[in-house]
């Protein structure tokens, strides 16, 4: 295989493509360009300041390993933020594959960002979605915090399965809207505000040893409560709700008007 190459101050005038895993421990510099060939890493603890730094090839990974850092604005397929401070994601729109974070990181997007993967959220970390859209197309994975700025601006959207882990918390202070696409399960902790929460998957579920405690809820596909589920204002929707066998749901208002609910 190709052995690992660690470099403090890498300049680069010229064009190279990383084949392998190259870890940058100052700053990543230059006029010319570095390419990320398909499952290279690159790793860098400082800055970024490369002209060009092309970072979409198929399961490619880059970094952020060091003390705050501002995330160069590229399409990158798997990023990951890692080490500590603040890594602002300046201009960064798209990430084809998996954002990942460690350490004691908080990360706060700065425009509509679409993750492609998965969203996986390591205990200690923060992250916290400011008034753009914010999506992620595969699975969402709290180990830390996961929560919103003070603004409602943005449509959020998470399309595959939710899991607030047992270390996880889910810090909503504001009245933000939301979409799942996929299973909810909650078994962590949560801040919520007065929001509409819209539940599209098929055949999915609401689980987990902590109470779903959701503020107002429109279902629109089909899902199957199989723990406890608390809706703190209006049950809505053209979907269907199933109660499991043990499964206990309380709304606190009076207004239930989804076209399916199966408590029998």
């Amino acid at each position: 295989g190709i052995e690992p190459i660690g470099i403090a101050n890498l300049n680069i005038s010229g064009n190279y493509t990383n084949l392998g895993t190259l870890t940058v421990s100052t700053t990543l510099a230059g006029t010319g360009s570095l390419i990320q060939a398909t499952n290279a890493t690159l790793n860098m603890a400082g800055s970024s300041e490369i002209a060009s730094l092309l970072a979409t090839a198929s399961l490619n990974n880059v970094n952020y390993t060091g003390a705050a850092q501002t995330v160069k604005p590229i399409v990158y397929h798997n990023l990951g933020l890692s080490g500590s401070g603040g890594k602002s994601l300046t201009d960064v729109s798209s990430i084809y594959g998996n954002l990942t974070t460690a350490g004691t990181v908080m990360v706060t997007n700065k425009m509509n960002l679409v993750i492609g993967g998965d969203l996986i959220i390591g205990a200690g970390t923060e992250v916290r979605m400011a008034g753009f859209d914010f999506t992620v197309n595969g699975n969402t994975h709290i180990d830390g915090l996961l929560g919103c700025t003070s603004t409602t601006d943005g449509i959020k959207t998470f399309a595959g399965d939710f899991n607030l882990n047992s270390s996880g918390y889910w810090d909503i202070p504001v009245d933000e809207d939301f979409t799942f696409g996929g299973n909810w399960k909650k078994n962590g902790s949560n801040t919520t505000g007065w929001g509409m929460w819209t539940f599209t998957g098929i055949g999915k579920t609401f689980s987990g040893t902590a109470t779903c405690a959701l503020p107002y809820a429109t279902i629109t596909g089909s899902y199957t409560n199989l723990g406890r589920m608390f809706v703190e204002a209006s049950l809505l929707g053209t979907g269907k709700l199933t109660q499991a066998e043990n499964a206990i749901l309380v709304i606190g208002d009076s207004n239930v008007s989804i076209a399916g609910l199966v408590a029998d």
